[in-house]
């Protein structure tokens, strides 16, 4: 859980579903958003989609380059993916006369969770854990399709990796501790949205409310 995050209350007359753009890029190909505002069991959640595409299918190789069907240098420009549901963190709902203000964070680089849920986690000393076991990494023939791996190891040797783990296996793609690998918990994208009646806007997001 990314530090910061706090149980929060969505005000009631608020909860349901928002849709509307954001401008700018975010390098997909759509620029439809969605922001679910849900209250279930006495607990609230909030998450965001992009786009009107459906998400990459989760992940059944943990040596096979993900989302699949994509080359890296595809891969290496990617951060949100259309269809996702991301998860907000450090949430803040603050009273602002008649209206409300919404603040919170999400992790663009989230959509890898299935990827890194299959990597075992490798301690690295001092520099914390990885899903390749080394560190400084070496490739040759990079790009090409005969390309190499490599990761150097404890004794200063180096020890071959899959590729798609050597260029996915950072901390903006997974995060690994000692009790595993887990989607990136780097929240690095934020929204600041003001609510007033049946819409909400803030930033380069508009949005209407959709349904409750």
């Amino acid at each position: 859980m990314p530090p910061g995050d706090q149980p929060f209350t969505t005000p009631s007359n608020l909860a349901g579903v928002w849709t509307g753009y954001v401008t700018g890029s975010y390098g997909l190909s759509s620029d439809a958003i969605k922001l679910v505002l849900d209250q279930a069991d006495g607990t609230s959640r909030i998450q965001v989609v992009f786009g009107t595409a459906a998400p990459p299918p989760p992940a059944t190789s943990a040596t096979e380059l993900y989302p699949p069907g994509w080359a890296y240098m595809q891969v290496s420009l990617m951060s949100l993916f259309e269809g996702y549901p991301y998860t907000a963190h450090n949430v803040k709902w603050q009273a602002f006369g008649q209206q409300w203000r919404l603040t919170f964070a999400i992790a663009s680089y989230g959509g890898w969770d299935s990827w890194c849920r299959l990597q075992t986690s490798y301690p690295l000393g001092d520099q914390g854990h990885n899903c390749v076991p080394g560190s400084a990494m070496t490739f040759k023939n990079a790009g090409q399709p005969n390309e190499e791996c490599y990761v150097a190891d404890a004794v200063g040797g180096e020890m071959q990796v899959p590729c798609a783990q050597a260029h996915l296996c950072d901390r903006r793609h997974c995060t690994c501790d000692e009790c595993g690998c887990a989607g990136s918990s780097n929240v690095d994208l934020g929204f600041d949205l003001l609510f007033d009646a049946d819409a909400a806007s803030g930033g380069t997001v508009h949005l209407i409310r959709s349904a409750n």
